[in-house]
C-alpha cells in the first residue's frame, strides 16, 4: 500500500491532473494528500472527482492559501473522517485485504501554514488530539518548518523557538521520524544564485505503536530474505549434492582424476554441512510448541503434566513370592511390609546404651584424628615445661 503527500502549489495549474494521473498509474496509490491547492467550493469537488479516485474529502483554501485533498481508493482501504480544520484532516484508516496490517490506526494529513502564529494553533490541535487517541497513528504532510539547521540550505539560520514548539508538539504526541530515502530537501524557492534556499518542511511521523508494529514486519521480512539467500531450501541443497556426489563416483574418469577427488572433498564437506543445517531445524522444529506453549496455562502445559504423571505411577509390585501384585491393596501391603522388616521395634536398644556406643564411637574417632594430626605450638610448649 503506497501513499503520497504532494504539495502542488495549485490544482488549476497547467499539467496538475496529468501529473496526478501519473502519480496514480506509476506508484500504483492507494491513497493520496494534495496541500496547498488554493481552491475552494464547487471548483474544487470537480477537479478532485475528475482524478480518478473513488472517495475524497475536500478542505477548502482562504482565498489563495491553503487547502487540503484526501482522495483514497475504497477498495483497498476504509476511511473514516473524524474530523477537519484549515490546517489537518484527522482520519481511522483500515486497510482492506491485508493480514499485515490488521487493525484500525489513526491519519492525520497536515499543510502548516507559513505563519508561526496560525501554525501554533495546530501544534495545539494535535497535541490535544494525543490525549484522546489510543493505538497507532501517522502524521504526514508539509509542516512548513524544520527541526535541525542541517535540514536547511542557504539563507538565515533557524529560529530555535519554532524548532522548539515543533519539537514539543511532536513529542507530546510520542512521535518518532520516520526518515526519508533519495534528497534531503523537500522544497527549494527556485533562486538558482546566491540566494538559493533548499528545506526539508515534508515529513512523516509515527506513532511509536506503529512503528514497532512496522519494525517487526520489517525484521520478519528481512529474516526471511536473510534465511533464503544465505541456506536457502536445505532439503532441495542436499539432494543436489547427493547427486553430483554419486556422479562424481560415477565418473569413468574418477579414479585417475585429481580434480574429482578435490571436488568430491568438497562436496562432502558441504552435504556434511547441510547436516548439521538439518539437524538445527529439526531441533528448533520439535521445540516450537514449547516455545510457543510451554510457559503457558494452556492444553500443552496440563498434557505435559498428565503424560509426567502417567510415567511416574506404579502400576504393580513383585512379592516375596515372585508373584507379579497389580492391586491397590496387594501394593500398599508389600511396601508397609517391607518398611517393618527395615525397623523392626524388636531389636530397639536403650538411649542409654545407644548414647554410650555413640559417645565412645565418638571419642575414639577425635583420638585417632589427633594422632593422625602434627602437634600444636601449645602442646609443643607444655610437652617443652614438663
Amino acid at each position: 500500500m503506497k501513499i503520497i503527500s504532494w504539495n502542488c502549489h495549485g490544482a488549476l495549474k497547467a499539467g496538475f491532473r496529468k501529473s496526478v494521473m501519473d502519480l496514480k498509474r506509476i506508484h500504483n496509490l492507494a491513497m493520496l494528500l494534495i496541500l496547498e491547492t488554493k481552491i475552494s467550493g464547487q471548483n474544487a469537488q470537480e477537479v478532485a472527482d475528475s482524478l480518478g479516485f473513488p472517495k475524497s474529502c475536500i478542505v477548502n483554501s482562504d482565498g489563495l492559501a491553503g487547502g487540503l485533498w484526501l482522495l483514497w481508493d475504497d477498495s483497498r482501504l476504509s476511511v473514516d473522517v473524524l474530523s477537519t480544520s484549515n490546517q489537518a484532516i484527522h482520519a481511522v484508516i483500515q486497510v482492506s485485504n491485508n493480514p499485515s496490517l490488521p487493525f484500525n490506526w489513526f491519519f492525520s494529513s497536515i499543510y502548516g501554514r507559513p505563519q508561526f502564529e496560525i501554525r501554533n494553533i495546530l501544534w495545539q490541535e494535535l497535541s490535544a488530539m494525543a490525549s484522546v487517541i489510543q493505538g497507532p497513528w501517522m502524521i504526514i504532510g508539509d509542516f512548513n518548518d524544520v527541526v535541525d539547521q542541517s535540514e536547511k540550505f542557504g539563507g538565515n539560520q533557524i529560529f530555535q523557538t519554532r524548532v522548539r514548539a515543533y519539537l514539543d508538539c511532536m513529542n507530546n504526541c510520542n512521535m518518532v521520524d520516520l526518515g526519508f530515502i533519495g534528497n534531503r530537501f523537500t522544497w527549494v524557492n527556485m533562486r538558482f544564485s546566491n540566494q538559493l534556499i533548499r528545506e526539508r518542511l515534508d515529513r512523516v511521523w509515527v506513532g511509536t505503536n506503529l512503528t514497532t508494529a512496522k519494525c517487526l514486519e520489517l525484521t520478519m521480512n528481512r529474516a526471511k530474505a536473510w534465511s533464503q539467500a544465505t541456506f536457502g531450501n536445505i532439503f532441495k541443497k542436499k539432494k543436489k549434492l547427493l547427486s553430483q556426489i554419486e556422479g562424481i563416483q560415477k565418473s569413468p574418469a574418477y579414479n585417475i582424476s585429481p580434480f574429482l577427488w578435490n571436488l568430491e572433498r568438497d562436496l562432502l564437506q558441504e552435504y556434511n554441512d547441510i547436516l548439521n543445517w538439518e539437524a538445527d531445524l529439526w531441533f528448533l522444529k520439535s521445540r516450537t510448541d514449547w516455545i510457543i506453549d510451554g510457559d503457558r496455562n494452556t492444553r500443552f502445559f496440563h498434557v505435559t503434566t498428565l503424560k509426567h504423571q502417567s510415567q511416574n505411577r506404579i502400576f504393580g509390585r513383585y512379592n516375596d513370592q515372585g508373584n507379579w501384585i497389580s492391586e491397590s491393596s496387594g501394593i500398599a501391603s508389600i511396601a508397609i511390609n517391607f518398611f517393618s522388616e527395615l525397623f523392626p521395634t524388636s531389636h530397639s536398644h536403650s538411649f542409654s546404651n545407644s548414647y554410650h556406643s555413640i559417645h565412645h564411637q565418638a571419642q575414639t574417632s577425635y583420638c585417632l584424628e589427633s594422632i593422625k594430626g602434627c602437634p600444636s605450638d601449645k602442646e609443643i610448649w607444655m610437652l617443652s615445661i614438663l
